[in-house]
């Protein structure tokens, strides 16, 4: 992972102390409103209160009436009715919940969800044709239809009626069907665009159980009731989608996550405890929207990216606890199969990247491979994309055919990127930081020339870097746990609201230990008389070059922990590194270093030039280190820093003997641009002598003797 540039959000000072006055709340908690775009009391208010009274009236949606009208005629005239969905968790949550609805109804009903390997994604002739011979009379859409022109007119050939719900961008030309709900619409008097696909489902719900309620208070009950029915699965679907969780969003979530707390789903309650997350006699303690986005949305999801949504529909349909028991542990299979899938694409695409990618100058990463899973290359792609900082596409060959999907980075429109690429794509598709492509193989060359040059000319000479956006810089004093536990106002996190990070500059590490088979890393931190417990967790405590006495600067988030009824205040670190004092020493030592390399001469100290020029037992610490890192899969990926860690060597002492190891052909390196190298020991059948480095030699020649010894395990 690069280095990531850290900034903090700038607040009126004024604002903060009115809202912190008019609301009743800590000055922090006003800043974390300003920062989400709630400047007015009057919309900040709003955001922190959750109420059924907060929904909008669904008859706002274009064709609502006639979607209400047609649906509710076709359950009273006993029609069959197909539920169509998609194969994700939010077209999997739609399904559920509207063919849940219906069949509440006594509507006769089934459902659909396409094969994403052998089918693909949306409505097809191919699908219609095969409800026709089930005898659907009404297809109603989930998360899908919004641009199945041909196919509702293919439909409507067979006298097949269709009703779209959809949330997804729509064309010029739409269905021509009984009607066509979408927030996207452009004649949308909808006050809230950003619903998920089972967020339309469940106001289509609303619509048909609203129509003939009169009075507020009627209503008021009948969304209440409404509400606790179904709103646990559609809080799984609105998270599931990275819909930015705000406005009904929010109100979706906040209230469907008590109710899966409360283990109101049967299937959603087993699939929390298969994925460990579950309490006692079937009841959560808590249950978070990390819980959703990180537990229950990836098992879902594996389902419908390995060919088998039917297993996640019926979890969410399942009627006893051994059904969802069973539907749960599938689940939790297939993710396991996933992410062994994954796993592979992903190994195999970072050696494809040090095989045939300049990493510190190709702006954009396009990989293609035999037989990549193409259920699996969509989120492999968005993790290199992480990892490389910069966009990345995933190509799977198949009989001369690729199927890509690829991911981006903030700063580069990927779909805009590949217009230029339409004369040899099969098709493509999709939004500036998510595509999908078809392109012969013959065509791969110019595809990665072309989208190299239109990504280079977006960014311009930056290449992207990663930043951070802190919410607020502060003291360690400044913390205490009443304001930290106001922070809950602000849940559910998610796209649109994330949890605050925040920034604290120049503590003491106090103590560091592993955690978890030193999978994490726990540090206790300190500020004058102040201390806090800090977990890093997915860093081991060798690969985080700090230790007992380290200045540095932390980003984090406030997190509460419970311990046998107690309540106490830790953080959850983000990002960390030297402090501002630290760093700037490191950066003269690294531009001497540079200086030095280069030959330039220098006029410095002793004292300056110390920290710098290799000490006695460096190259053979060093060269030990990397043999024994080295010996199980013949190479070892870390950064000289970690190595300074692990080793107790000077961080750019290592630079300078790396350099020289490598001039004498002791090992192989290839450094990426977030300074991640790799690193191979090569074979040696005879002593080496490191004074024929060139690096050495010219060391020697510009300062003189210094202290050095090579001992026989390098020489």
């Amino acid at each position: 992972m690069p280095q990531q540039q850290w900034n903090v959000y700038d607040a009126d000072r004024e604002d903060i102390i009115r809202l912190s006055r008019e609301l009743h709340i800590f000055p922090l908690t006003a800043r974390l409103l300003l920062r989400r775009g709630f400047v007015s009391t009057q919309a900040a208010r709003a955001f922190l209160e959750k109420s059924e009274e907060q929904f909008h009236d669904p008859f706002l949606l274009p064709d609502m009436e006639k979607a209400v009208t047609r649906l509710i005629a076709a359950v009273n005239r006993r029609e069959h009715i197909t539920v169509y969905g998609d194969y994700d968790a939010d077209g999997v949550s739609a399904t559920a919940v509207l063919y849940t609805y219906l069949r509440n109804l006594g509507a006769q009903v089934d459902t659909y969800i396409p094969q994403r390997l052998t089918e693909g994604y949306g409505v097809s002739k191919e699908a219609i044709d095969t409800l026709h011979a089930r005898g659907t009379q009404l297809i109603v859409t989930v998360d899908t239809g919004v641009t199945a022109v041909e196919p509702a007119a293919f439909a409507r050939s067979y006298g097949i009626d269709m009703i779209v719900t959809d949330h997804h961008t729509c064309r010029d030309v739409l269905p021509d069907c009984c009607a066509v709900i979408d927030p996207m619409r452009s004649d949308n008097a909808y006050p809230f665009p950003h619903l998920a696909g089972v967020g339309v489902a469940f106001k289509l719900i609303c619509a048909c159980e609203l129509r003939h309620t009169v009075g507020s208070d009627e209503k008021q009950r009948v969304m209440k009731a409404l509400c606790t029915e179904y709103l646990a699965p559609v809080s799984i679907g609105t998270v599931a989608d990275i819909m930015p969780l705000v406005d009904e969003n929010r109100l979706i979530v906040s209230l469907g996550l008590p109710l899966l707390a409360r283990g109101e789903h049967l299937g959603l309650s087993a699939l929390l405890e298969a994925s460990g997350r579950g309490g006692k006699n079937g009841r959560m303690p808590q249950v978070t929207s990390s819980d959703i986005a990180f537990a229950l949305a990836p098992r879902i999801n594996a389902a419908g990216r390995l060919g088998e949504a039917q297993t996640a529909l019926s979890l969410f349909l399942s009627q006893t606890k051994q059904e969802a028991q069973t539907d749960a542990q599938q689940l939790c299979a297939l993710n396991e199969k996933r992410r062994h899938i994954e796993d592979v694409v992903i190994e195999q695409a970072r050696a494809l990247v040090q095989q045939t990618c300049d990493v510190a100058h190709d702006p954009i990463l396009v990989l293609a491979a035999e037989g990549w899973h193409t259920g699996v290359i969509g989120i492999a792609a968005g993790k290199l994309a992480t990892e490389y900082c910069r966009p990345c596409v995933l190509i799977s060959l198949q009989d001369g055919v690729g199927t890509g999907s690829g991911r981006s980075v903030e700063g580069v429109d990927l779909v805009a990127a590949l217009e230029a690429c339409a004369p040899f794509l099969e098709k493509f598709g999709g939004h500036e930081m998510a595509v999908g492509l078809t392109v012969r193989e013959e065509y791969l060359p110019q595809l990665r020339e072309t989208l190299c040059r239109e990504v280079r000319h977006q960014l311009g000479d930056q290449m992207p870097a990663p930043t951070i956006l802190c919410d607020a810089q502060l003291s360690l004093e400044d913390w205490s746990l009443p304001m930290a536990e106001e922070l809950s106002l602000l849940e559910p996190y998610g796209e649109g609201n994330p949890t605050p990070l925040f920034l604290s500059r120049d503590m003491i590490v106090h103590e560091k230990t592993g955690m978890g088979g030193d999978k994490h890393t726990r540090f206790l931190l300190c500020k004058g008389n102040k201390r806090m417990t800090a977990i890093y967790f997915g860093v081991s405590p060798e690969k985080l070059p700090f230790f007992i006495g380290s200045r540095v600067d932390v980003v984090y988030q406030a997190n509460i922990n419970e311990f046998m009824g107690r309540r106490h205040l830790q953080f959850l670190i983000q990002d960390m590194d030297d402090c501002l004092e630290e760093c700037d020493k490191r950066a003269h030592s690294e531009a001497l270093y540079r200086a030095m390399c280069a030959g330039e001469t220098l006029q410095a100290q002793d004292a300056e030039l110390s920290p710098v020029l290799p000490k006695r037992n460096d190259f053979t610490t060093l060269y030990r280190l990397l043999r024994t890192l080295c010996e199980q899969r013949g190479e070892t990926v870390c950064t000289a820093r970690q190595l300074c860690a692990a080793s107790g060597v000077a961080l750019h002492r290592v630079l300078l003997a790396l350099d020289v190891l490598e001039q004498t052909n002791l090992i192989k390196r290839q450094i990426s641009s977030n300074e991640q190298m790799h690193i191979s020991l090569l074979p040696t059948e005879e002593k080496v002598d490191l004074e024929q480095s060139p690096l050495l030699q010219t060391l020697r020649a510009q300062y003189g003797t210094f202290d050095v010894q090579m001992s026989d395990d390098v020489r």
